[in-house]
Formats: structure tokens, C-alpha cells, sequence
């Protein structure tokens, strides 16, 4: 019987830390497949924040209205932040990814751009800062099947804002 009680401690001590093991190794897994849509007291004032950065940096904002449940919004998540793409989306837009649950929240957002309520999951906004100006309004339904959309013709939709004209004429346009 004293061996045991002997062994029961150490027993004890490797089950918690395997759950622990785990729980590290589910948190690095979360990220890698794009399960960045946290919860926020305030998405607006997030977005409103992204617009002050992006206009001292003189990028655009890229707003990204999704949710960890739908595999579209983790798709382009995590295309976001994978090479070729996260070298572009760093240096051209402020990045800023706003939950909206089961499109149950997130509403004031996309109404604060002009667009009336939810496409799909993800929808993608690129605002140009200076304006408030959505500037991608007709193409931003593309991402609705964001997990179809390969990576080369990401970056050359991205690409396609990040440049002066395209924004210029969307705004013109507005």
C-alpha cells in the first residue's frame, strides 16, 4: 500500500500537466488556423482606432468582419498573416479583425461604411483613412468564399488597393 500513495502525487502532478501540454498546444493551433475573432466591448471604437493608426502610418485600414466559427473567415485569417501576403497587409494596411458572433454583432460597424447589414463571413472593408471612404464596396463580396481564393490572387487583390489610383478612384466614385 505505501507504494501506492507514493506514486498517487506524481500521478496527480502528470495529468495536470499534460492538461497543460495541451492547452498550449491548442492555443498555438488556434492561431495558425486563423481563429483570431475575439470578442470586444466595443468593435466600433476598435475600427476607430485602427483609422487613427492607419492615417499616422499613411496606410489603409483593412477591417475584417468574421467569426472563429466559419472556416471563409479563418481561411483569409490566416492567409493575412502567411508569406506573401503578411509582408504586404504589414506594410500597406493597419489590420484590425472584428468578431461578429452569429452576425449578431459587428452591425454598427459595416453601418458606419454605408454598407446596410452583413454579406457573408468574412466581410472585408479597406477604408481609406483620410476620407472614411470604403474604398473596395464593389469587390468586398469576394471573400465570402475566402477559403476558395488562392493565395496569388489575394495578394493581387490587395496589392490592387495598396496602390494611390485605386483608392483615388474609388473615392471618386463614392
Amino acid at each position: 500500500m505505501p507504494t501506492l500513495y507514493s506514486r498517487l502525487p506524481i500521478s496527480v502532478v502528470l495529468v495536470i500537466c499534460s492538461g497543460l501540454v495541451g492547452g498550449c498546444v491548442s492555443a498555438t493551433k488556434s492561431d495558425s488556423d486563423g481563429r483570431v475573432f475575439e470578442p470586444s466591448v466595443d468593435p466600433l471604437a476598435d475600427v476607430q482606432q485602427a483609422l487613427g493608426r492607419a492615417d499616422e502610418g499613411d496606410r489603409l485600414a483593412l477591417v475584417v468582419l468574421g467569426a472563429n466559427w466559419c472556416h471563409d473567415s479563418r481561411a483569409l485569417a490566416s492567409r493575412l498573416y502567411s508569406p506573401p501576403l503578411a509582408e504586404l497587409i504589414q506594410q500597406e494596411y493597419e489590420l484590425v479583425f472584428v468578431d461578429v458572433g452569429f452576425l449578431d454583432k459587428g452591425r454598427d460597424v459595416v453601418q458606419q461604411f454605408g454598407v446596410p447589414n452583413f454579406y457573408a463571413t468574412p466581410t472585408v472593408l479597406i477604408i481609406d483613412p483620410s476620407t472614411g471612404a470604403l474604398v473596395d464596396n464593389e469587390e468586398r463580396h469576394i471573400w465570402a468564399n475566402a477559403y476558395s481564393v488562392d493565395m496569388s490572387d489575394s495578394v493581387a487583390y490587395f496589392e490592387k488597393w495598396a496602390t494611390n489610383d485605386s483608392v483615388a478612384d474609388s473615392a471618386a466614385e463614392s
